[in-house]
């Protein structure tokens, strides 16, 4: 193994690969740049007549993450090809201008460590001048309000998934015989997590291992310190925020590409979902679900020593990351819930 530099060993790379951006990434931007001024006005909560049914939600599978329910009383089916939340494109794409933006939805980090809840506004790219900010805490402000929405973003709807399949399991278990509309949906979602199923059978105990959120804190430390805080090129110019290698996987020195951040927060959460080298990651995730516990950052690092070839030295910085930073409060942070399409 070639030896590094102190500052190339800060650059750590994941082990996989990821596609480029495509010109159909250019168009959809395009269509997020029209619905801008939708997302800022369409921040808020819901009415206080879907207060019931969140808190079941929550009392059932401790999630703070609303899902509307049917005439029926089950869960919506997720839609798979549903589009990403629409983000903002600036012509001005400054940090004065973005921050501008986070500051008129009263984003305010220190208020969502305390539990106030983070506003539906995602910006696409990283601010172009970011790495001009000169004081750490500048670039901690910009970044994480920058990326921290997108992560929980990506979250909620991996959540809306897992809760789905709950209900499927809880159906199957009880004898019932699933729809084909869910049945098609379950086996999409099994081959996308890459669980195999014989015949009509499907590993659940696998699958809902594979189906499950990132915690926050362990998403911000990483890309942390991959990018520097989002001041390296890759991450300004390609959306480049977790050091996973691009093309074929043969060039170290060549990072994936992304349209956007939620593709990069996206492809970073899918990997630690299936890739066979994060397995660990994923039996310790699992394990404090069964123990009732939260699924935190700092306990879940240790297990992605194969993340990097720095292995433990590499889990350890990122620990230390989450410690120095204060990011571990991020993991119970929350978007603010959608305003109800339905009045």
């Amino acid at each position: 193994m070639r030896k590094r530099s102190a500052a190339a060993r800060a650059q750590v790379r994941a082990r996989a690969a990821s596609p480029r951006a495509s010109d159909a990434g250019a168009q959809r931007n395009a269509v997020w740049a029209a619905f801008s001024l939708f997302v800022l006005a369409a921040a808020g909560a819901f009415g206080a007549g879907y207060e019931p049914f969140r808190n079941a939600l929550e009392d059932r599978y401790g999630l703070s993450i609303f899902v509307r329910m049917t005439d029926e009383n089950t869960f919506e089916r997720p839609d798979p090809q549903a589009a990403p939340p629409a983000a903002v494109m600036f012509l001005d794409n400054s940090v004065k201008r973005v921050a501008a933006v986070f500051d008129t939805q009263e984003f305010n980090l220190a208020a969502v460590r305390r539990g106030a809840r983070v506003p539906r506004v995602f910006v696409a790219t990283l601010p172009e001048d970011i790495d001009q900010l000169r004081t750490v805490a500048d670039k901690r402000n910009t970044f994480i309000r920058a990326l921290l929405p997108m992560v929980l973003a990506v979250n909620e709807r991996i959540a809306a998934e897992r809760r789905y399949l709950v209900e499927l399991r809880r159906r199957a278990e009880a004898g019932e015989t699933l729809p084909p509309a869910d049945e098609a949906w379950l086996r999409a979602v099994a081959e996308r997590y890459k669980i195999a199923s014989r015949g009509r059978k499907i590993d659940w105990a696998a699958l809902l291992e594979r189906v499950d959120v990132v915690p926050p804190s362990l998403a911000l430390a990483q890309s942390i310190v991959e990018t520097g805080w989002g001041s390296s090129a890759p991450a300004r110019r390609s959306n480049a925020l977790f050091g996973m290698i691009g093309g074929d996987g043969t060039d170290t020195a060549k990072l994936a590409a992304f349209e956007s951040l939620y593709a990069s927060v996206q492809a970073y959460v899918h990997n630690l979902n299936t890739y066979l080298a994060y397995a660990d990651f994923r039996r310790q995730r699992a394990a404090l679900r069964v123990e009732g516990k939260p699924i935190e950052g700092q306990v879940l690092a240790l297990t992605l020593q194969r993340y990097s070839e720095l292995g433990l030295e590499y889990t350890r910085h990122i620990q230390a990351v989450i410690e120095r930073e204060s990011l571990a409060p991020f993991d119970g942070a929350q978007l603010k819930f959608a305003r109800n399409d339905d009045g």
